[in-house]
């Protein structure tokens, strides 16, 4: 096998010993994958509905003996496979160094949501992730794609590779996701037509008898198709890093004359000795693309960064006895699937059978009616007639069926037991199904819900690992694909659209904040400084977060109501109406300056639309005021007629009291004309009192 250090052999420019170790690579890789791949073809088959081996349903086609499919598989893998789709794996950076920060960490997480979004990447994961539960593997590709339009600007695009056999990699990897691969392939027997349309001026189409380039090319080149290939290889560079004393880490080696010390003689100026601390020697990879056929390089160019953008999405991988275990969740299910449907079948073969059951007759009984007989199962006669005696005239019964009582009962068992074991073998049961079970409380039926989740999780965590290793293949080209000044769109984890420049060293950061004041942008990333590390999180997608986040606050306010007023802008922004996103920024700004945050008090519009609330407010506070005022005024009249009255009535209380006294020493004989002086002043008292109630009655009137 050709190796990354024979540099002879991997050179494009030395085509055919470069296309000899190509081919001598793939053929290793082709036999060293061939038993594993037949296996995940077929157990992918198999998922499909291709269930009967080949011998069995041929001897029972023969016989017009049923040959049923009733296919489980694809329930148990999309009940995976959908709920997947529910909690999808979502990608952290963290910064790593003094050179990141947790806001440009931000800015990259944007950015990688945004490809994610644009290259619709849902649609890439989902397939991978199904490939790998039918067949054990899947792939998807990172590439950098140019934007539409008159521009030289590239984007990263996540894509999705349909056939994953189509993908052969070098064989001895050694990390779960692949990272350390040296070269990988991508082939496409392509028609032979459209081949020539694509390459007009290739080698290969000018061959006119294909059998004339021998037995070494006969996989790929056919009579009517030629094979493709995309290779992907690693040129490896071992490198030395020096630590030096002055806290410098270079990759070359001080001079004897600067490990001493010296004095410039041109400037005088004085250099102290250096000392090399540590050094380290590490290997460098550079990746590199070639679209090539068995005979000749089509194209080629530097792939960027250092990682084969190729991701695998893999199940249970195992190395058993030097050879390798690659299985999906098919692979146990298939016995039972098998033993399902045949089954299934012979229960409905033999319940068909049943009315034609023979009938025992005696030699020439049937004489002359033969053919009623013969078609006696397959057509209603009113009546069959025979003879009563047999070839020697002797008499004999009327036919009678050969009863037989087929063990329907025994087969409906043992497809029960098949379809407990299928249950079993993919650890989806009943609970998870739907089917209603004796639990009784939510809470047990949760827990038996869950099970399935546990048994299916080393699927999900694969597929983590894979969206890890994606991201770290993405990290790895932005510098490569971002190299100018750019406004790059970034995507907030709730979905949120904003912006940030990018740009790549020193000399591009001048350039780059003139463009933040133009275009009045706030984030800028410097993409070449840095490292950061990557972490992954699953769980419900952002939509299910809210819906949860906006239920729990609910709940909050019935346990302290009190909190209304100030969480209420949160509470709508987590809702789902039709402009629940301006109704949450009104509620924003009735708050308190200290609690609508820096980002609403920079904003001009946002600052309008508080000074129009502001002015609101003053208005409606104004207004309940002068109410206020007008109301203490009716008061203060009410009082003070209230007052009035009283004092009246107590001056022609204290009269009535000096007449009464007057009488008694006046006598009786003006006894009669004081008691009519006394009746007259209180009805003046009682005219007076009227008065006063229908003042306090008016006042009331008037304030209401």
């Amino acid at each position: 096998m050709a190796h990354d250090d024979d540099k002879t052999e991997l050179n494009p420019k030395n085509v055919e010993p470069f296309i000899e170790a190509a081919l001598e690579r793939f053929k290793e890789t082709a036999d060293a994958e061939d038993d594993t791949r037949k296996l995940a073809r077929e157990d992918l088959k198999f998922s499909l509905g291709d269930q009967w081996p080949t011998e069995i349903e041929d001897d029972r086609t023969v016989d017009l003996r049923p040959c049923l499919t009733l296919n489980r598989m694809n329930q148990f893998v999309r009940h995976v496979t959908n709920q997947q789709k529910q909690q999808r794996p979502a990608i952290s950076v963290n910064p790593a160094d003094d050179d990141s920060s947790v806001d440009s960490a931000k800015i990259l997480q944007g950015i990688m949501r945004h490809i994610e979004y644009r290259s619709e990447s849902k649609g890439a994961w989902d397939h991978a992730f199904e490939m790998m539960c039918r067949s054990g593997l899947g792939y998807v590709r990172i590439e950098p794609e140019y934007l539409e339009g008159d521009t030289i600007e590239q984007e990263i695009k996540i894509k999705r590779v349909k056939n994953p056999f189509s993908v052969y990699f070098d064989p001895f990897c050694k990390e779960a996701d692949y990272s350390d691969a040296r070269f990988a392939f991508v082939i496409e027997d392509m028609p032979r037509e459209q081949f020539k349309i694509m390459y007009p001026n290739a080698e290969i189409t000018k061959v006119g008898d294909f059998s004339t380039l021998g037995d070494t090319q006969k996989e790929w080149v056919k009579e009517h198709s030629v094979r493709v290939a995309e290779y992907f290889y690693v040129e490896e560079t071992k490198v030395t890093l020096y630590q030096l004393s002055n806290g410098d880490v270079t990759r070359t080696k001080p001079t004897d004359e600067e490990l001493v010390g010296f004095i410039d003689v041109e400037t005088g100026e004085v250099h102290e000795p250096i000392s090399i601390f540590a050094e380290h020697e590490k290997i460098e990879r550079d990746v590199k693309w070639v679209k090539m056929t068995a005979l000749e390089i089509l194209e080629e160019e530097d792939s960027k960064g250092k990682f084969i953008p190729i991701v695998p999405v893999l199940g249970d991988d195992f190395i058993v006895d030097g050879k390798r275990h690659l299985a999906g969740m098919v692979r146990d299910a298939k016995d039972p699937q098998r033993v399902y449907n045949y089954q299934v079948s012979n229960a409905i073969e033999t319940i068909a059978l049943a009315p034609r059951a023979p009938f025992i007759v005696v030699e020439g009984q049937l004489e002359g009616h033969e053919e009623e007989w013969a078609a006696a199962n397959r057509r209603n006669y009113a009546y069959l007639t025979t003879k009563g005696v047999d070839s020697s005239g002797n008499p004999v019964p009327t036919p009678q069926r050969q009863v037989y009582e087929p063990p329907i009962q025994a087969m409906m068992l043992m497809t029960a037991q098949a379809d407990n074991d299928m249950k079993a073998i993919f650890g989806i049961y009943d609970a998870s199904l739907g089917a209603r079970g004796p639990e009784q409380s939510g809470k047990a039926i949760l827990a038996r819900q869950s099970q399935s989740d546990i048994g299916n999780l080393n699927y999900s965590d694969n597929l983590a690992l894979s969206y890890r290793y994606a991201a770290k293949i993405i990290l790895d080209l932005i510098p490569h694909i971002y190299t100018v000044p750019r406004v790059q769109k970034i995507v907030n984890p709730d979905g949120q659209i904003g912006s940030a420049i990018l740009y790549k060293g020193e000399e591009q950061k001048q350039i780059a904040e003139q463009m933040m004041e133009q275009k009045k942008i706030q984030q800028a990333l410097d993409v070449s400084a840095g490292r950061y590390s990557l972490t992954v999180s699953q769980g419900p997608s952002h939509q299910t977060k809210r819906q949860e986040q906006a239920a729990s606050m609910i709940e909050f306010l019935g346990v302290y109501p009190d909190a209304g007023p100030l969480i209420a802008d949160m509470l709508v922004e987590s809702m789902d109406w039709v402009g629940a996103e301006e109704i949450a920024k009104r509620l924003k700004f009735s708050l308190p300056p200290q609690l609508q945050g820096e980002e609403s008090q920079q904003d001009p519009k946002m600052q309008v639309v508080a000074l129009q609330g502001q002015l609101q407010q003053m208005s409606q506070q104004h207004e309940e005021i002068t109410k206020a005022l007008q109301a203490l005024n009716e008061e203060r009249r009410t009082k003070v007629l209230e007052l009035s009255s009283k004092e009246r009535i107590a001056s022609m209380n204290a009269e009535v009291e000096l007449m009464a006294i007057r009488a008694k020493m006046e006598g009786e004989a003006n006894l009669k004309l004081l008691t009519a002086q006394i009746d007259s002043v209180k009805d003046m008292i009682a005219a007076i009192r009227e008065g006063a109630k229908e003042s306090e009655s008016a006042v009331e009137a008037t304030a209401t």
